[in-house]
């Protein structure tokens, strides 16, 4: 192909390109690229290509998109005189099917420019066959548009396995695929392997399984040799047993998708750096193993030293997420920040001293639990001498027979709580920003 050739596709470049090509050295970078994958671009007259840029510039794709979708008309050898109008109707198809068009442009140009109108309509309709709804249906294939191209008959097989093995309902065992799409084109023999896994190494039960499987599909796609075995033998290392790591699945589903590299190892070392043994770090992955997930420099570090600061204390705080690791999940400035104020200026105490008799204190609520109950104490005149757990622990009954004070006296004290131990008013909620449109 002569260089002159070559540019003489540089107009049409910067029409299907939405005139993102620049002129010049980029210019000429892109077409010797087109001319290395031994494209025929100069043979096509620019003004045969009719709406592509338009259509291009609709779907809002990026110009790599661009290259990408041009590339495969050229691999399929369409007619360039028909395709931009074709691939209208199939993207109007896809949009009407709650669709991304662009998206296909990127991973699967076929189905967009060449796949035949009524096999696509088919295809909508034989997924609502299924039972997939169009909005399961739009999350599965938006989420991997190669999905469209898969037969239809690999569902079926696999719908009734999930439903077999968790007990799920078909809404249940289809909304699978829209979370993982992959799930399709996964072999039965490697989904058998990854269930007996789940429920043979780590004793879930059936509805164990089905909790994390509906809540992490992809875990039947897995690499059972890497990721899944690698972070068993390290939690083994910290002296759980299998069948616990188990119920830590079912707390927190997502266990296997975390980074080793990125959350578990950093996380854990920083724990071994202000002196948790093994045996402390066990008690937190058992009952709180969402630590896991939070960001060390942001949630895990920042909490630890605030607490120790609110405290008084670094080590009463350690102790504090020792005995209740779940103070971790807790948000500082709506949460756990309003309750030391109310320690200190409602009880009048220390934190460390309230802790030390109540440290489920944090896991109270303060407009549920731990406001009301105080002001019906006061109202009693009996906070002096009621010790903090005998208001937060009982039962409501109990609590209330103890106090002596009826229910709808309780009522009308719990709506006025703020008022009586003239704590301030919690303050609104910022409001999220609208995104333009």
């Amino acid at each position: 192909m002569s260089f002159a050739r070559l540019l003489s596709g540089r107009s049409f470049l910067q029409h299907y390109a939405g005139s993102k090509l620049a002129s010049g050295p980029l210019l000429l970078c892109h077409a010797a690229l087109v001319a290395s994958r031994g494209l025929k671009v100069a043979q096509f007259n620019p003004r045969e290509l009719g709406d592509l840029g338009a259509l291009f510039r609709e779907l809002k794709v990026k110009s790599r998109d661009v290259d990408l979708g041009w590339n495969h008309i050229e691999r399929l050898d369409l007619d360039p005189g028909t395709f931009a109008h074709d691939a209208t109707v199939r993207a109007k198809l896809l949009r009407e099917n709650g669709l991304d068009p662009s998206r296909f442009v990127r991973f699967v140009p076929r189905v967009l420019f060449k796949m035949d109108v009524e096999a696509m309509e088919e295809k909508f309709a034989g997924l609502k066959k299924l039972g997939f709804t169009q909005r399961l249906s739009a999350a599965m294939l938006n989420r991997y548009p190669a999905s469209f191209l898969l037969s239809l008959s690999l569902y079926p097989p696999r719908i009734e396995y999930l439903k077999e093995i968790t007990g799920m309902t078909d809404k249940e065992a289809l909304s699978c695929f829209a979370v993982s799409p992959t799930l399709a084109s996964c072999s039965m023999e490697a989904m058998v392997e990854k269930q007996a896994f789940l429920t043979g190494e780590l004793g879930l039960s059936k509805d164990g399984l089905r909790k994390v499987l509906l809540k992490t599909p992809n875990f039947l796609t897995a690499n059972l040799q890497g990721r899944v075995l690698e972070l068993t033998t390290l939690l083994e290392g910290y002296g759980l047993t299998k069948l616990e790591i188990g119920k830590v699945t079912v707390k927190m589903p997502t266990i296997f998708s975390l980074s080793r590299t990125n959350n578990i190892l950093p996380t854990l070392s920083y724990f071994h750096e202000i002196g948790w043994s093994r045996e402390d770090i066990a008690y937190l992955i058992r009952h709180f193993p969402m630590t896991l997930a939070f960001s060390l420099e942001n949630r895990i570090k920042p909490r630890v030293e605030q607490l120790g600061a609110a405290l008084g204390d670094p080590e009463l705080a350690r102790d504090v997420i020792r005995r209740y690791p779940s103070v971790m999940g807790y948000a500082w400035e709506e949460n756990l920040e309003p309750k030391m104020l109310f320690i200190k200026t409602v009880l009048k105490q220390e934190p460390h001293k309230i802790l030390s008799n109540a440290p489920t204190f944090f896991t109270y609520s303060l407009e549920k639990r731990i406001g009301p109950r105080t002001a019906i104490t006061v109202k009693r005149r009996a906070l002096k001498k009621t010790p903090i757990g005998s208001i937060l622990f009982p039962k409501d009954e109990d609590f209330l027979k103890r106090i002596g004070v009826d229910h709808l006296d309780a009522a009308e004290i719990a709506q006025n709580w703020r008022t009586i131990l003239k704590f301030p008013e919690k303050p609104p909620s910022p409001r999220k920003k609208k995104k333009k449109t």
